[in-house]
Formats: C-alpha cells, structure tokens, sequence
C-alpha cells in the first residue's frame, strides 16, 4: 500500500520534502494529528480538516457536541473514515459527534434530467454491501431509504446535535464536466436564490493558506446563517498591526 502511495504522490505535484515528512510519519508517527492533513493521508483528509474546524469553531461557542452527516454513504468507507476522524478529534479536543449516514442501500435512483449528471451517475451505481458496513461502523447512524422521505422526519427522530458539516464532491477532471448548471454546484445556487439570510459559499483562496495544495481545497464550502444569534460572536484573538 505504501509502495502504491509513493507513485501515486510522485505523479502530483508534491515538494520533496513532504514526501518525505509524509512517508516518515506513516513509520514513526510523529506528527500531530492536526498537521496531517495537508500531507494527503489517504482516510479522507478532507474529512478530518472539517472536522477538526467545526470542532474549533463549536469550542468557541460553547457547543459541545455536534452532527456529521454524509449524503450518499455508497460503500461506506468515507463514513468508516468519518469515525475515525471524529474520535481522534474527540480525544484531543473533549468535544463530542454524532455521525450520520442517508442512502438508499440499493444504489443511485433513476436519472431525471440533464441536472443529475447521467454522463456520469446511472440507475445503480454506488450500492453498499450493508452487512459488511454495519459490521465496520461504531457509532455512525445509518438511515436508509429515500432521502427525500428519511430527511423529512429526521430532526423529530434523531434530535440532531447541531450540524457541523455535510459533505459531497462537486469537482473533477475534463470527463466529469462539473458546471454551475448541473448537479450539486446548480443545487448551492438554486439554495441561495432562494434564501436572502442563509448563503453557502465557497471558502475563497482556502488553497493559499496550506501547505500543500490538495484537490479537496476546491470542495470546501460553507453554510453562512446571517440571522444566526452566534453569527456575530467574536472567533478570533483581537488583532492589531503596528505602524
């Protein structure tokens, strides 16, 4: 498996010496949880960079306890992962998960139009292997059936602790063709049209503050709840700049 991660990161544009911190700590493990994820760990470092950022973010406001959820759970290693994550933040940080997984457990339903991609999705693709899944999960939720009917009685069931982050993809090469008009991107944009005080948007120039520069740092958005009363709560030491 190492071997098969070294040619693959030779192949990206990495700087050596990450490579080399990279694979160091795959064998001595010595690098804090918290600065791995820039060097592309292969459990998802997307999901561990937004858990451990809901989970700052929850500290500073006194919650303690939030929600994970992933839409479309397919094979169930993102949600395997998503568990993995979540306890390691837990231990560093005392804050608590509840992770939640929607899918249908056959696979992807019929395609309806051009807005669900069928270059790419088709009727089937993704089915779990529930047995195996629910053999592998330990506290992950999964609520299976037709999201649009499983979302509706959600909150009055599971009492959600606050949502923390929910995750899709909604970026890739030439062949998948991703555009504002279709699929998850046409979805952010219909939602904002039609809500004035909550937004998603993008997290602008999130790739300049890595280390690294990740293809997931394109997926990153966030959910802006203006009216929210925590909305204004200060986040972030004072600052000042000298002359």
């Amino acid at each position: 498996m190492i071997i098969q991660d070294i040619v693959n990161d030779l192949a990206r544009p990495i700087p050596a010496r990450f490579l080399f911190i990279k694979y160091f700590d795959k064998i001595f493990n010595v690098i804090p949880y918290e600065k791995k994820f820039s060097l592309r760990d292969n459990r998802h470092p997307s999901y561990g960079y937004c858990t451990w950022h809901t989970a700052k973010l929850a500290k500073q406001l006194g919650i303690g306890c939030i929600s994970l959820i992933e839409f479309g759970v397919a094979g169930g290693k993102g949600l395997c992962d998503l568990e993995y994550h979540a306890d390691k933040i837990h231990k560093k940080t005392g804050l608590n998960f509840q992770i939640y997984g929607f899918d249908s457990g056959h696979g992807l339903p019929d395609v309806k139009d051009y807005r669900d991609m069928p270059h790419l999705f088709q009727k089937g693709n993704f089915q779990m292997d529930r047995d195996k899944l629910l053999s592998r999960l330990n506290t992950a939720k999964l609520i299976e059936g037709d999201v649009n009917i499983t979302i509706k009685s959600f909150f009055t069931k599971y009492n959600p602790a606050p949502i923390g982050f929910i995750f899709d993809d909604i970026i890739g090469g030439m062949n998948r063709a991703h555009n504002q008009y279709t699929g998850e991107l046409l979805a952010i944009n219909e939602f904002n049209d039609d809500h004035i005080k909550i937004k998603i948007s993008k997290v602008e120039g999130l790739q300049y503050f890595a280390k690294v520069v990740c293809i997931w740092h394109g997926k990153i958005f966030i959910t802006h709840f203006f009216d929210h009363p925590l909305y204004g709560v200060p986040i972030g030491e004072p600052t000042q700049l000298p002359l």
